[in-house]
């Protein structure tokens, strides 16, 4: 695959590559009982079979342009795709070897939960990292989009969203990121592009890092303002918000402000929020969905994804203050912020809701549980079998969430010190005997 053929005299056939089988889990059944007891949920897991292996997929040309992608599906992180280029053309040719490289790519939906405790929303950081053997500059990464003029979507439109280029001094490898969120397969344009000292086979690693999600806390009901204006830095910055299943709020209109007013480049976005949980994406300008500008956004123009379940950041600045204030009307907000790493977005997640009443007050050191499978402290005024059955678990576990009890094994009162001794089974023991 040194260089390209016309399409009528060759073509390469995808290929797939198969990892090296992996010996089967020991079975659970064979491990004394003794041994399992102390053994956490997660290392049960880990004992499943292993994963899917790693796919390879070679170029298939014609592909210079997103019209001739080609399509291929990613199933897991660490699948490559290996490849050949020594231009950047984007027009049908001939000699494929001056002509990019265009993929279409279809990524895994990822689990989420709003509901869970940091909550997920199916957001995952995406890294693309070309590399060629030997090292080799000058090759290009750049992830493709839409062209907005006036709020409107050119649909048949071949936009940068994102450029990642190694200069011919340097023999980095090219990395382009973008973040996937919410319940639909996203898709997203991946083109690759080389120069004539670029005369090696490329490979392109795409891997997944997980996102951290910052929880903000509960809002009432209602508007609610979130600001990067007054928050002492000059930044020019984005904001989006997303809802509970982590897709795009667009009606009324898009929760999502870029600039406020034509005179600055802060962001200011006003909406009335229900009940409900919340994610809040916030960078440097300028971030790409494939929700259109909001009227009140007086931005006006910017490329878009062309597909939902994507978003890509394409400012490069490290270490950028993007310092935000939230304000509603009985709870406000000063949040410092900064944006460490080029083409990456900060998340933050908030509840709007009335908030939840307080649970019932234990009636003794005892009462820890309202469910014998509770793994978390959840009283209810009240000693039980539920009491003793979740406290066991929790003890053999080494679960502090629910069998921290104590400090000291005289202990009466509820004292935890953030881990499980025999002073919790003392003092455990003594106040269920003694009951409320």
């Amino acid at each position: 695959m040194n260089s390209k053929q016309p399409v009528n005299s060759h073509i390469h056939a995808p290929s797939h590559t198969t990892a090296t089988p992996t010996a089967a889990p020991r079975p659970l059944h064979s491990i004394p009982i003794a041994a399992l007891l102390p053994i956490s949920l997660a290392a049960l897991l880990a004992a499943a079979p292993p994963a899917r292996a790693q796919s390879t997929t070679e170029e298939v040309e014609p592909n210079h342009s997103k019209s001739t992608a080609q399509p291929i599906t990613i199933s897991a992180s660490g699948d490559t795709i290996t490849g050949f280029s020594r231009g950047s053309s984007t027009s049908p040719s001939t000699n494929f070897d001056l002509t990019a490289d265009t993929f279409l790519l279809t990524l895994p939906v990822q689990p989420q939960s709003a509901s869970a405790e940091p909550p997920t929303f199916g957001l995952i950081r995406w890294i693309a990292t070309l590399t060629t053997a030997p090292n080799q500059a000058g090759h290009t990464l750049s992830l493709r989009g839409l062209s907005t003029v006036a709020r409107t979507i050119s649909p048949t439109s071949d936009a940068t969203l994102q450029t990642r280029f190694v200069p011919s001094h340097s023999s980095s490898p090219v990395e382009s990121t973008w973040y996937t969120l919410g319940p639909v397969a996203p898709r997203i344009f991946l083109r690759a592009s080389g120069l004539s000292t670029t005369p090696a086979n490329y490979t392109i690693t795409l891997t997944t890092a997980p996102v951290a999600i910052i929880t903000l806390g509960r809002f009432e009901p209602g508007p609610i303002t979130i600001t990067t204006a007054g928050q002492g830095h000059s930044t020019n910055t984005h904001i989006i918000v997303f809802g509970t299943d982590g897709s795009p709020i667009t009606t009324p209109t898009p929760f999502a402000n870029d600039d406020i007013a034509t005179s600055t480049t802060r962001s200011t976005l006003t909406r009335t929020y229900p009940q409900g949980r919340y994610l809040l994406a916030i960078a440097p300008s300028r971030m790409a969905t494939n929700v259109p500008l909001a009227a009140d956004d007086a931005l006006g123009s910017g490329a878009q994804a062309d597909f939902p379940g994507t978003l890509i950041a394409d400012n490069a600045t490290a270490n950028i203050n993007v310092a935000f204030a939230i304000n509603s009307s009985s709870r406000s907000i000063n949040r410092p912020a900064t944006r460490t790493d080029p083409f990456t977005v900060l998340w933050f997640s908030f509840d709007v809701g009335t908030p939840p009443p307080p649970p019932p007050a234990a009636c003794n050191l005892a009462d820890i549980a309202s469910d014998s499978l509770d793994t978390a402290y959840n009283p209810n005024n009240a000693l039980g079998p539920e009491d003793l059955d979740a406290f066991i678990s929790g003890f053999i576990a080494d679960n502090a969430l629910i069998a921290d009890v104590a400090s000291d094994s005289l202990d009466t009162t509820r004292n935890p010190n953030n881990s499980v001794g025999p002073e919790d089974l003392d003092a455990f023991i003594t106040a269920f005997i003694t009951g409320c």
